[in-house]
C-alpha cells in the first residue's frame, strides 16, 4: 500500500498572536523560501494545513486574505468569528466554517474569549475562480459518515474536501489519492497499520480500508 505518514510530533510548534500550531503542509508554490523543511507540499488546490489551538483569552489578530479560501474544522472548544464576512458568527466544535475570498479577498480575527484552549484543523486552497464576492459559511458536521465542507456538492472546485467520522467499529474504504489529517482517535488498517491522532498521510495508488478503534475523525482532501 502506498500510504505515507507524518506524525504531527515531528513539527515543532509555531505560531503568531494568541494562537498555537504545528504546520503540517505549506506549499513551496504559495509561501517559497519560507517552507520549513519538515513540512509536506500541497496536494491539489491546498497549499497549508495545519493544527491550530488558542491560548486562553487568545486571538489571531484582525488581518486579511485575498485569493484564499479558508475551510476550519472546529475540533474542541468555542470561537468568536470577527472579519469583514460573517461578522458576529460563533463557531463550536462540530462545525466547520468556510471563508471563500471571491475578488476583493476578506479580513476577519478568530478570538477565544474564555480560558480553555479551543482547537481547529485549518486549510488554505487556491480557488478555482477568482469571481463574485467573498462568502461566509458554517457547516454542521455529520454525526456519521461524510461531510463535504469544500467542493463536491456545495460549489465548483478542481479539490474538494470532506470530513469523516466513524463511530467504534464502522468501516470506512478509501479509493482515491488523498491527502488526509486524523484529528480524533485510532483506526486500523486492513494490513494492521494504525493511524491515530495526528497523523498526516498521503494515499496514493492503492485503496484504504479501515476500522474505527474508538470515534475516529479525519479531513481528507481529495480531486474532484
Amino acid at each position: 500500500m502506498a500510504l505515507e505518514l507524518l506524525a504531527e510530533e515531528q513539527v515543532e510548534i509555531s505560531g503568531f498572536g494568541g494562537i498555537r500550531e504545528r504546520v503540517l503542509v505549506m506549499d513551496p508554490r504559495q509561501f517559497g523560501h519560507h517552507v520549513r523543511e519538515e513540512c509536506w507540499p500541497g496536494f491539489g488546490a491546498c497549499v497549508y494545513l495545519a493544527n491550530a489551538w488558542f491560548l486562553p483569552g487568545g486571538s489571531t489578530g484582525l488581518h486579511s486574505h485575498e485569493q484564499i479560501d479558508i475551510v476550519s474544522v472546529m475540533t474542541r472548544g468555542e470561537l468568536h468569528h470577527q472579519g469583514s464576512i460573517g461578522d458576529g458568527e460563533v463557531l463550536q466544535a462540530g462545525q466547520v466554517q468556510l471563508q471563500r475570498s471571491g475578488i476583493k479577498g476578506f479580513r476577519h480575527n478568530e478570538q477565544n474569549p474564555g480560558a480553555d484552549y479551543p482547537a481547529m484543523v485549518q486549510i488554505w486552497l487556491v480557488p478555482q475562480s477568482h469571481e463574485g464576492e467573498a462568502c461566509y459559511q458554517v457547516i454542521e458536521l455529520n454525526p456519521s459518515g461524510l461531510t463535504c465542507v469544500y467542493g463536491g456538492e456545495l460549489f465548483a472546485a478542481s479539490t474538494r474536501v470532506d470530513v469523516l467520522q466513524l463511530a467504534a467499529g464502522d468501516e470506512w474504504t478509501l479509493d482515491d489519492d488523498a491527502l488526509g489529517y486524523v484529528f480524533r482517535g485510532t483506526a486500523i488498517s486492513a494490513d494492521g497499520q494504525r493511524l491515530q491522532r495526528g497523523d498526516l498521510f498521503r494515499l496514493s495508488g492503492q485503496s484504504l480500508s479501515l476500522t474505527a478503534e474508538s470515534g475516529f475523525a479525519l479531513v481528507m482532501i481529495r480531486e474532484a
